[in-house]
């Protein structure tokens, strides 16, 4: 379970790297969690562990799922001006 705890803490690192792809990896590696909680709480003789861990794993995944799903999208925009010049006008467009 400790390696399985440190791979998924590289994971959530890791995405987040990058500011555009943050939303989308937190809510999916949260979704991700909450369901590995969910079944470690129903089975936790498969893995090993008790029901509380489950718990927690479903905690800890709900909780970068609603902060996913409920943060703004970040989009970049460039914008160019062109300057022309004629006679006394300065047009901007």
């Amino acid at each position: 379970m400790a390696v399985i705890t440190l791979l998924l803490c590289l994971v959530f690192l890791g995405g987040a790297g990058r500011p555009v792809s943050a939303r989308q990896g937190m809510t999916s590696l949260g979704i991700a969690l909450l369901a590995f909680g969910i079944v470690t709480f129903v089975e936790p003789e498969a893995l090993g562990v008790n029901q509380t861990s489950g718990v927690v794993y479903a905690i800890v995944g709900l909780i970068p799922a609603i902060a996913g799903i409920t943060s703004p999208t970040l989009t970049s925009r460039a914008v160019e001006q062109h300057v022309e010049e004629d006679e006394e006008v300065i047009h901007v467009t």
